[in-house]
């Protein structure tokens, strides 16, 4: 009877020591370590949605208050049934006669008035000509795999003449290190696209967390606090991709986008979106982006166009890394130049 109450006692005094020790730890990591995150109750608030086959989308039939931490802008987004960014045109056009744009919050018109941004300069213009301008920046995501995957199933539904893709050349290729295919179609393009970034939503809510794509762990409001439990559970999640993996996907994508606009006759061209970061001393790194994906889409015979020597530091906010109303109006100047000739 003595032998095995030590025993018992032994191995109460072993639990208790590694629950004062994780005690301790987490203390620690909380108190040293402030860097390292857990996983967040909620989010700050984001004019994205729950897409079921894209990273994120954007809220259909709602409009969304959007004021910067540093007070540098404060917009509205207004979003139409199928998810566009609205503007103010008024004139009927021709319904066959359609343009696409996709691209990510510069084509969306992140921190600019509906009117201001270079979409909605395009669309009014294009709008005098007949065309109807639709602008999916972030409805179909923000990087180019998340593109074909929403070209593919909405342009049979859409039908446009013109599709316009603007790449940002700051992040896309950083951003497909963080998407995984999660399913592909026979030619092996995606079809449906999840993120390892945890996005939070137009409500505050995180998107992963929300719609179950996260462990369990995380669900459980003690223990997904603890930095410990957490980054265990961490070890099991999908890892981010590789430069080089990126860059095989940033091609398939681009050549995917190509294909499907082909087999319906649509016309399609890109821009490339230098970041604010080439003009401010970091030329060679961002240089050597633009030159990488100029270099993929003359691989592939896309017609694409540089906005890299139209603009300058002035064209994007102080703080803010996106464009202000200077940076919006010489986009679209070049942008209509392009489709002057491409559409006349």
């Amino acid at each position: 009877m003595k032998n095995k109450s030590n025993k018992r006692s032994n191995i109460l005094l072993f639990l208790a020591s590694l629950l004062v020790a994780f005690i301790i730890a987490e203390v620690f990591l909380w108190k040293f370590y402030t860097h390292l995150g857990t996983f967040p109750k909620s989010g700050e608030k984001y004019c994205i949605a729950y897409s079921e086959y894209l990273p994120f989308t954007t809220p259909a039939g709602i409009d969304f208050h959007h004021k910067s931490e540093a007070n540098e802008f404060e917009v509205d987004y207004r979003f139409d049934a199928n998810g566009f960014r609205k503007t103010n045109i008024q004139r009927q056009t021709n319904s066959d006669n359609k343009i696409l744009l996709m691209g990510d919050s510069y084509t969306l018109g992140w921190g600019s008035h509906e009117d201001s941004c270079f979409a909605a300069r395009i669309a009014r213009y294009e709008n005098e000509k007949g065309y109807q301008v639709l602008n999916a920046g972030y409805t179909a995501s923000c990087s180019p795999d998340a593109y074909f995957a929403y070209l593919e199933r909405n342009i049979n539904t859409i039908r446009p003449k013109v599709v316009i893709v603007f790449l940002y050349t700051g992040n896309d290729r950083r951003d497909m290190q963080t998407t995984y295919w999660e399913r592909t179609n026979a030619q092996g393009f995606p079809v449906r696209i999840r993120s390892l970034r945890f996005y939070s939503d137009y409500m505050g809510k995180i998107i992963r967390l929300e719609n179950n794509e996260v462990p369990m762990l995380y669900k459980i409001p003690v223990l997904n606090r603890s930095r410990i439990l957490v980054g265990l559970s961490n070890l099991f999640l999908k890892k981010e991709q590789t430069k080089t993996e990126a860059l095989y996907k940033l091609y398939k994508s681009l050549n995917g986008i190509q294909q499907i606009c082909k087999s319906y006759h649509t016309n399609l061209f890109m821009f490339l979106i230098p970041p604010k970061s080439l003009y401010n001393g970091k030329q060679d790194k961002e240089e050597k982006e633009l030159i990488l994906f100029s270099s993929a889409l003359r691989v592939l015979e896309i017609p694409n166009y540089s906005l890299q020597n139209d603009l300058d530091t002035t064209c994007y906010f102080s703080i803010d890394k996106h464009f202000n109303d200077k940076g919006n109006r010489l986009s679209y100047s070049k942008m209509i130049s392009v489709l002057d000739t491409v559409l006349r």
